[in-house]
């Protein structure tokens, strides 16, 4: 039986009105025990309320982390889908290891689209997500299989294209050009029906860039608002919540 989940549960900041697709309150007791009875009803068992799918911009990436490549065109990069609230993989539901050549019909994109920045061709990184998260994330019906798991982080990058909608709200990538964050989160919202969460990278001095765009979604794979408690990026001292302005490069600097 899933836990209930309680702590910091309001919509995140930013955010003027629940989801529309799901009757959420604004309570967080309330929003909780929702959760709580559509995991529950949809006869999961799950060990985990949501889904974060997590896409990187490579461009922001590259200025702080050695790329050996860098993708081209330029466009998000999956980063991972991760169940949340976060839960060590050994206190999931049992789950096969990690085998790369299960992965074979979609290798092609997933180097593509799933790129291993530090060791490009390496399965490394796939297995990296997959023992973190994936293995949980497997308890899920409609990701009941590792490849079903990558296949899927696959087919929610395609739907949300993220480059391309936040273009037809004016946002581009730009060496030159400064956005405000309240602009691109509500590019984002607006474009796609419901809040998510953004975090920047920045070192001492300099203007922060943008790093990562987070979109929650409900274990029926429907998106969600993201919630104020959320996993967050592995350690990276240089990652932050976005301050008022960033950028949004074109290339790294």
């Amino acid at each position: 039986m899933s836990a209930m989940f309680v702590h910091s549960c309001n919509i995140i900041l930013f955010s003027d009105s629940p989801n529309t697709g799901l009757l959420y309150s604004m309570s967080r007791h309330t929003l909780a025990f929702s959760l709580f009875l559509s995991t529950v009803g949809l006869g999961l068992g799950l060990h985990w309320e949501y889904l974060t799918f997590t896409q990187t911009w490579p461009m922001s990436f590259c200025n702080f982390t050695h790329c050996k490549k860098i993708p081209h065109p330029m466009d998000f990069t999956i980063h991972g889908l991760w169940p949340n609230p976060y839960i060590e993989a050994s206190k999931c539901n049992p789950a096969p290891e990690f085998d790369a050549k299960s992965l074979e019909p979609i290798k092609s994109e997933l180097s593509k689209y799933w790129p291993n920045f530090a060791s490009p061709g390496s399965p490394s990184f796939w297995k990296y997500e997959y023992d973190k998260h994936g293995k949980c994330a497997l308890e899920d019906s409609l990701l009941s299989t590792e490849l079903k798991y990558f296949n899927t982080s696959l087919v929610l990058r395609r739907k949300l294209d993220l480059k391309n909608k936040l273009a037809t709200k004016g946002i581009t990538p730009s060496n030159t050009t400064i956005y405000e964050r309240d602009d691109f989160l509500g590019a984002l919202k607006e474009a796609l029906k419901v809040s998510v969460k953004i975090t920047c990278l920045k070192a001492k001095k300099q203007m922060a860039f943008i790093d990562e765009v987070r979109v929650c979604f409900n274990p029926a794979l429907e998106m969600i608002d993201c919630y104020d408690y959320e996993y967050g990026v592995e350690n990276r001292v240089s990652t932050i919540h976005c301050p008022e302005t960033f950028m949004f490069p074109s290339s790294p600097h």
